[in-house]
């Protein structure tokens, strides 16, 4: 056998040669600086950039720590022991961290590498850690588990539900938290100190992560033994950090955010046609899907990963984007920070970042390797001031013209219009939760959130009427009563009253429950900011939310992260006494107003393309007289014909008793009917029929 090149001191010859096989040629700094102390026993925090090669650097010591205990015996409980535990804040990075571990477990006879996380069926994963499960059913037990990649929130799920895998955990002589800072922020940082009280005291601690900010030192000492070595292979960001990458900002009116985008992406396409890579992160997942959407209307192909996506569609999306050039991600933060995409030859931030070191992470997506890079700061004209935390970094101003012509500007805004209703409602909706938690930053008074939400509406999202906000989201924004606003209300009981006798469906409501403790350790002063986000969720957006807490164990709302520790969402059979019956509604049969307001009176002419953005003068808000007074509301009002009501009737009592079906089945079945998918599913058909037929009768339209 020819003797290896690699060098990796104190690494048994199997693993440096599955190390040289999975193309590594020398060790990195990260690597060669943390190997020691790993090997020593020692506890370490260490900090990288992403691509520096953390994920071997952890990798490597943890599995010939392993190879020398060789302690795979069951433990005294008599239960086979998990020996090293990784946890990821998310499935794209537990996935990318699985594929380097698996290469070098395959040079270790008998080892193995375990995948527990969300977005797939908890069963397979419980047949193969519960062994009385096999007993009793003949399924597939795993036995000792020498490495387990799992994200928190599927962790905690196995912890409260898997019989002896709390017991299995006492075994663990290696925990690995990656990107740490990640999982030790105020979102994940309960479920990490239940994962770790479950632990032994005796095992070895390894935090990676790209940054280290202040706030999370003092929560390290959840984790870390107080003699922790620490490892810094970034120190102090200077302006020659990242100086293979051009970094500018352009700072733009909120009504050309849109084109902005738009612009500067095509620009990249036609600079590097056959090796363009864009990422562009955006804040929120609303403003990634509607942004995706309209960026499509204008002909470019763009992936898409946030919190509303399948984790089957964010892994083709990651995949797809790491593996091949030509490529545009859009990306909320919920894509893994410490996933690795080569070649990315420019990134693209939309709106200030949460802080200097997030800026800092993002643009060192591009220019690795030696390789070149560009890197745009995108803000908003009220979003200037984060600029102040960005000093000595070589950071240039790009001029006006490159927010697109007057003939991009006309199309984005069509492409705009074309989006779905539904989506640019729900992109409204957030945008306003999501500014009305940065308000007291930006120094804006309520009626100032509200003027340029519409202003987005119009500019941004295309809409020629203000979009509704549920009458619960106005309440915890404290808006309600502002002019400008279209609330959403419930349908009156004459309406009820009527859907009452056209079916007789059984009624089900949405009982939200939140922990007020666990929502303010995470958020803090924004706590109420967060609550807001969920409340202004739909129903059938609700019912995804608890999906993705009890699949994955987290969720991005509204910018926030959040846990199922902070809220549950359930739908439950609402019971009616004989007198209310006949006029009660589901809670879940909303109804837009159908007196929206218009918007289409004070669009801007596109071939006269003055700014119409948020510019601050004292206190004042200055629109240029646009939205400067209340909308005007509309009062006419289409009245349906009978056959446009016989056929919203029948679509009702049609989805009524498909819901009644779909109850039934679920009964036979044993299923529980509030949980079940074909029910829930079958209820938001009903209520889809049940909104559209009240917006007929009050006069409005919608598609049948």
């Amino acid at each position: 056998m020819p003797t290896l090149a690699l060098a990796a001191p104190g690494i048994r010859e199997e693993l440096v040669r599955a190390l040289a096989d999975a193309g590594v040629k020398e060790l990195t700094p990260i690597q060669s600086e943390c190997l020691p102390h790993c090997l020593a026993g020692s506890d370490v925090l260490a900090k990288a950039k992403t691509g520096t090669g953390k994920t071997f650097a952890f990798l490597l010591p943890t599995f010939e720590r392993l190879a020398r205990s060789n302690s795979r015996r069951p433990l005294p409980s008599g239960v086979d022991p998990v020996r090293a535990l990784v946890l990821s804040s998310a499935r794209e990075l537990g996935t990318q961290i699985v594929t380097q571990a698996e290469k070098l477990a395959a040079s270790l006879p008998q080892y193995n590498v375990e995948t527990i996380m969300g977005a797939s069926s908890v069963t397979p994963q419980r047949e193969r850690l519960d062994p009385s499960i096999a007993e009793r059913f003949s399924a597939q037990y795993g036995g000792v588990v020498d490495v387990m990649v799992a994200t928190p929130g599927r962790l905690i799920e196995h912890l409260h539900s898997t019989s002896s895998f709390a017991a299995r955990l006492a075994g663990v002589e290696v925990l690995i938290l990656d990107e740490c800072d990640m999982l030790l922020d105020g979102g994940f940082q309960r479920d990490i100190e239940e994962i770790i009280s479950a632990l032994p005291a005796g095992r070895q601690t390894l935090c990676f992560s790209a940054t280290v900010p202040e706030k999370m030192l003092a929560v390290l000492g959840l984790a870390l033994r107080p003699d922790h070595v620490v490892v810094d292979c970034v120190g102090e960001v200077t302006a020659d950090a990242h100086s293979q990458i051009v970094q500018r900002v352009l700072v733009h009116p909120l009504d050309r955010s849109m084109v902005a985008l738009y612009a500067l992406i095509r620009e990249e396409m036609a600079s590097h046609p056959d090796t363009y890579k864009v990422m562009a992160f955006l804040p929120t997942a609303r403003q990634v899907q509607f942004s995706t959407l309209c960026l499509v209307e204008m002909g470019i192909a763009v992936l898409e990963i946030h919190s509303r996506r399948t984790a089957t569609e964010r892994s083709y999306a990651s995949d797809t984007f790491r593996k091949h050039t030509k490529q545009v991600l859009l990306s909320s933060d919920v894509s893994a920070r410490g996933v690795d995409y080569p070649d990315v030859t420019l990134v693209l931030q939309v709106g200030s970042p949460a802080s200097r070191d997030v800026y800092v992470q993002r643009i060192g997506r591009t220019g690795r390797a030696g390789a070149s890079g560009a890197a745009i700061l995108l803000l908003c004209e009220y979003e200037k001031s984060f600029l102040s935390t960005l000093k000595g970094l070589p950071i240039e101003h790009m001029a006006s013209d490159n927010l697109g012509s007057v003939e991009e500007m006309r199309a984005v805004r069509a492409a705009a219009a074309r989006v779905d209703d539904e989506v640019a409602t729900q992109t409204y909706r957030a945008w306003i939760v999501a500014m009305n938690g940065q308000r007291k930053a930006l120094k804006w008074s309520k009626p100032d959130i509200v003027t340029n939400a519409n202003l987005y509406a119009r500019e941004v999202l295309g809409r020629t009427t203000i979009p509704t906000l549920p009458r619960k989201a106005a309440v915890e924004c404290a808006l309600v009563g502002l002019a400008g606003l279209n609330i959403e209300e419930t349908p009156s009981d004459a309406d009820a009253a009527a859907e009452a006798k056209a079916e007789a469906a059984p009624q089900l409501e949405l009982v939200v429950k939140f922990d007020f403790a666990a929502l303010g350790l995470a958020f803090k002063k924004d706590a109420m900011a967060a609550k807001a986000a969920i409340v202004a969720l739909t129903e059938p957006e609700s019912i995804a939310l608890q999906a993705s807490l009890d699949s994955i164990g987290e969720a991005m709302v509204g910018g926030y992260r959040i846990t199922p520790l902070m809220v549950t969402l359930r739908m439950v059979e609402k019971r009616l006494s004989k007198n209310e019956s006949s006029s009660s509604v589901s809670s879940l049969a909303k109804s837009r107003n159908a007196s929206s307001a218009s918007l289409a009176t004070t669009c801007t002419d596109p071939d006269s393309l003055g700014s119409a953005a948020p510019s601050r003068v004292g206190s004042a808000v200055d629109l240029s007289d646009v939205s400067a007074e209340p909308p005007a509301q509309s009062t006419t009002k289409k009245k349906a014909s009978p056959e446009e009501v016989k056929a919203a009737t029948a679509r009702v009592a049609a989805a009524g008793a498909a819901l009644k079906e779909a109850m039934a089945a679920a009964a036979a079945a044993g299923l529980d009917a509030a949980s079940d998918g074909a029910v829930l599913a079958a209820q938001a058909a009903m209520n889809e029929a049940k909104e559209a037929k009240s917006i007929l009768m009050m006069g409005g339209s919608r598609k049948m």
